[in-house]
C-alpha cells in the first residue's frame, strides 16, 4: 500500500495523522496529571493537557482517509493480554525538549504489542512509520528548556486494558488527540 503525502490524498481528501497508544482511563489520567504537578510547575515548558496524556505505542504519521479502515483492521487483528505498567520515574529528552514520566522496567507485554502493531503495519505497506524503539513513557510537557528539580515520580500503577487508534490535529494552541477506535486487551476486538 502506498502512503500519500502528509497534506492531501490524490483525491483532495485531507490525510489523518495517526498513532496507536495506550489510552488511560480517566482516573489513571488524572492520577498521572496530579502526580506530575510539582515537576510541571518547576519546568519552563508547555504542559500537555490532562485529556491528552497517553503512551504512544507506534506513531504511524499521515494516512490517506481511504486507508484508515485498513489500519483499524490491523489493530483489530492483534491479540494481546491486558497488563500492568508501573510508572516510577521522570525523564527529560533535551533534543525534542520533552519532560516525561515512565517505567524504569520495560513491560514485555507493552513492548510486544508495540512491535506487533509496527510489524503488521509495515507488512501492509505503511513504510514511513517511526522506527524509534518503544520507550514506555507519557509526555508531560513540551518545549522544556530546563526541568527544575524533578524529585521522584510515583510509583503509579496503570492497568492497561485497551489501546486506541488516535488522530492528532495540530492547531494554534497545540495538538488535539481524538481516539478513533479502541481495542480491548485480553478479550480482543473493538471496544468502541
Amino acid at each position: 500500500m502506498h502512503q500519500q503525502s502528509p497534506k492531501t490524498t490524490q483525491g483532495g481528501t485531507p490525510d489523518l495523522r495517526l498513532f496507536f497508544a495506550l489510552w488511560p482511563e480517566a482516573g489513571t489520567r488524572q492520577a498521572i496529571y496530579k502526580a506530575s504537578r510539582d515537576a510541571l510547575a518547576a519546568a519552563d515548558g508547555k504542559a500537555v493537557p490532562a485529556e491528552n496524556l497517553h503512551m504512544t505505542l507506534v506513531f504511524i504519521g499521515a494516512v490517506a482517509a481511504e486507508a484508515v479502515a485498513l489500519v483499524k483492521s490491523i489493530a483489530a487483528s492483534v491479540q494481546s493480554e491486558a497488563f500492568r505498567l508501573e510508572l516510577d520515574r521522570y525523564g527529560y529528552w533535551k533534543e525534542p525538549q520533552v519532560l516525561w514520566c515512565g517505567a524504569s522496567r520495560i513491560c514485555a507485554a507493552a513492548a510486544t504489542l508495540a512491535a506487533e502493531l509496527r510489524e503488521r503495519l509495515m507488512d501492509a505497506g505503511f513504510n514511513r512509520i517511526d522506527s524509534k524503539p518503544f520507550i514506555p513513557h507519557v509526555t508531560l510537557a513540551r518545549k522544556v528548556h530546563r526541568t527544575g528539580a524533578l524529585g521522584g515520580f510515583g510509583p503509579l500503577t496503570w492497568e492497561a486494558k485497551e489501546f486506541a487508534l488516535v488522530s492528532s490535529v495540530t492547531g494554534d494552541t497545540g495538538s488535539a488527540y481524538t481516539p478513533l477506535a479502541t481495542y480491548a486487551l485480553g478479550a480482543g476486538g473493538i471496544v468502541k
